[in-house]
């Protein structure tokens, strides 16, 4: 079935992300812990630093999109809404937990690719014929391999998930930077000025990173980064000193829950894991962990007087 021009798993994608845009705005505004014109910006200005660097990957030739109805440069406009939603729920979670603020920028990195590692395995899969061709979601051009090798992970290069790693690493550093210039020199236009500059800063540093470290975004590299995370997240994660609720931080819960549980509903209505069983395994995996990670400290967090 095609709506608007387009297969019905993928309508149903944008109008998931555009209900999570929507429901980080709303109870994003509702924040007591941030300004509310900041937040507001940090989840535009994340967006468009997602489609920034996602149309310069197209137009490098890294990848490329199925036609989805709705687009902006080289990119649909639900990915640039999906960093936001992805890393603004993150960033919301690690603001709750009681540990530095140099370390939250990689457990946020960490949380945002369990993510990614069910759903690009899933997505790439959910093919359809346009017009003679046939595409995914996202494609990357590579054999849709019933395994994992030394270069990809179920056909997803291992790069990416290195790229996905920075992406958000970047991001959320330069806008806890931002906060943290808020918080020193107490001026009101910063609410309106540091979203922006954190963004134009984290999209050059990754832009560098990208011309000088390309070749090095491999297996070795993720393993390097998910070793820095977890490290962090040991030696600096204390438990949770702020109330942590669906009632009043459900973005948090229902962003990854929602995420995970459409890739692989997904992946069950078309299915898409006939090449490997172990992509239903991973997927199933890492949405378990995801999700004992967010209970555990719900559960364990401070309750409200």
């Amino acid at each position: 079935m095609f709506i608007l021009g387009e297969p019905l798993s993928y309508f149903l994608f944008e109008m998931m992300v555009l209900g999570l845009f929507l429901c980080c705005l709303y109870f994003g505004f509702r924040r007591t812990d941030i300004v509310r014109v900041a937040f507001g910006l940090e989840l535009l200005t994340f967006t468009i630093y997602g489609l920034c660097f996602e149309s310069i990957a197209v137009a490098s030739g890294f990848y490329e999109y199925a036609p989805f109805t709705f687009r902006i440069w080289n990119s649909p406009l639900v990915i640039g809404m999906g960093w936001a939603v992805i890393g603004v729920s993150v960033m919301w979670f690690t603001d709750k937990l009681n540990t530095s603020e140099w370390s939250r920028p990689f457990l946020d990195a960490a949380l945002a690719l369990l993510i990614d590692l069910s759903m690009d395995a899933v997505a790439i899969r959910d093919r359809y014929d346009f017009d003679g061709e046939v595409l995914g979601m996202w494609n990357w051009g590579l054999p849709l391999q019933g395994k994992w090798s030394e270069m990809e992970w179920f056909g997803v290069p291992f790069g990416n998930f290195v790229a996905w790693w920075a992406i958000i690493f970047l991001m959320s550093a330069m806008l806890r930077l931002g906060r943290y210039a808020r918080r020193w020199f107490a001026k009101g236009y910063l609410d309106w000025l540091y979203p922006i500059l954190s963004m134009i800063a984290a999209l050059l540093i990754f832009l560098v990173l990208l011309l000088v470290f390309t070749d090095y975004f491999g297996d070795s590299s993720l393993i390097l980064v998910l070793a820095a995370s977890l490290i962090v997240a040991v030696s600096s994660v204390r438990g949770v000193t702020q109330n942590l609720s669906w009632q009043h931080d459900a973005p948090v819960f229902l962003v990854p829950v929602a995420f995970h549980i459409f890739f692989l509903a997904l992946m069950l209505w078309r299915n898409l894991y006939a090449d490997t069983i172990a992509i239903l395994g991973v997927s199933i995996g890492v949405f378990i962990a995801h999700e004992l990670i967010l209970q555990l400290a719900r559960l364990n967090s401070p309750k409200l007087s």
